[in-house]
């Protein structure tokens, strides 16, 4: 099931990727690619700020410390389980993960005497290079963490248990079930502590609109388009961040309803071709623009009324011979335009 759902997407990448055009130069790669004093900051704020290490952090770089509390727990976690003969292979195993991927993940920043590892394989491999951003790796590095912490929390709660048991309580023999509480709850709080180090922000759910709102338009194009036609959603995103590819998710949503085929829904596999469509897209509404939509068989745009308001279409005697207005869906905001050939 899962690999007749990704087939085709996995097909059409390993398509673009053979093309003998597509290639990440060394400089993106390194530019994606982690920084030691990333492993300094907390993507949120967390309780031991006062430590002060993130002050090396550079601004703007990635936050990949999973945790003052869980890299310390780790280590006398990685410590103990080395020393005890039945869990020496699970602690090596979670650090030789560990080390491999933060040495991964700094990809091209990690030297030794001028000696790069990750580019020798790119040199022995050159398909390694196809890895988007080599700093990902960096969630072995956090998983790896993880289960060394609750090794240290493994051990201590065997600990506590055994010396409670010894100790009398209010002059009498510990009793096992007051031991295996009291070790739990110690434990428990070690524990809830290193998870809630580092707070995680309230996150904003979106509100997915009802198919209505839109459903002027989406009838429009179902009723008046072929199922062959090709549609663009204006305007393209402009900056780097997540946020500005917000618009492509939306139109990958609502070709749900539509089922055209359309130029948009790119976010973090870019062709050639959809980035210098994107970089012609830029300067919308002209006729270089207008070319590169005609050259990918674009026939109509579907065009957000906020968007013409500061980018009016020039009201020129030739412009008629570029595109013509076909559709207004006041309730969903959007206008259609037909490109003539």
């Amino acid at each position: 099931l899962v690999l007749s759902l990704i087939a085709p997407v996995v097909l059409v990448q390993s398509r673009v990727l053979d093309d003998p055009h597509y290639e990440r130069s060394r400089e993106l790669i390194q530019e994606l690619s982690a920084r030691p004093t990333d492993y300094l900051a907390t993507p949120f704020p967390e309780w031991f700020q006062f430590v002060g290490l993130a002050r090396w952090h550079e601004a703007g770089r990635w936050k990949l410390s999973p945790g003052l509390l869980k890299v310390a727990l780790a280590l006398f976690g990685l410590v103990v389980g080395v020393r005890s003969r039945s869990r020496r292979s699970w602690a090596l195993t979670w650090l030789a993960i560990s080390v491999g991927a933060f040495v991964g993940s700094l990809g091209l920043n990690f030297q030794i005497a001028g000696w790069c590892p990750y580019g020798t394989l790119l040199d022995w491999f050159p398909t390694l290079a196809r890895l988007r951003t080599p700093a990902r790796m960096s969630v072995l590095v956090q998983i790896g963490v993880v289960f060394l912490a609750a090794e240290a929390l493994r051990w201590g709660y065997r600990r506590a248990r055994i010396v409670v048991a010894r100790t009398p309580v209010f002059g009498r023999p510990g009793v096992g079930v007051r031991t295996t509480l009291f070790a739990l709850g110690l434990f428990w709080l070690i524990g809830l502590a290193a998870c809630y180090e580092v707070p995680l922000r309230r996150q904003k759910f979106v509100e997915v609109p009802s198919a209505k709102t839109q459903k002027g338009w989406i009838d429009w194009l179902k009723n008046n388009t072929s199922q062959e036609a090709v549609i663009a959603h204006v305007p393209f995103p402009k900056g780097p961040l997540p946020r500005d590819y917000e618009s492509e998710a939306w139109a990958m949503y609502w070709g749900l309803f539509h089922q055209r085929r359309m130029v948009n829904g790119f976010s973090g596999f870019f062709p050639a071709s959809y980035l210098e469509l994107k970089t012609q897209m830029q300067s919308f509404p002209d006729e270089a623009s207008f070319a590169g939509l005609r050259l990918r068989g674009v026939s109509i745009c579907v065009v957000q009324e906020s968007f013409l308001e500061t980018h009016p279409l020039p009201r020129r005697p030739e412009s008629s011979a570029l595109w013509e207005r076909v559709f207004r869906d006041p309730d969903a905001g959007v206008v259609l335009f037909r490109l003539r050939p």
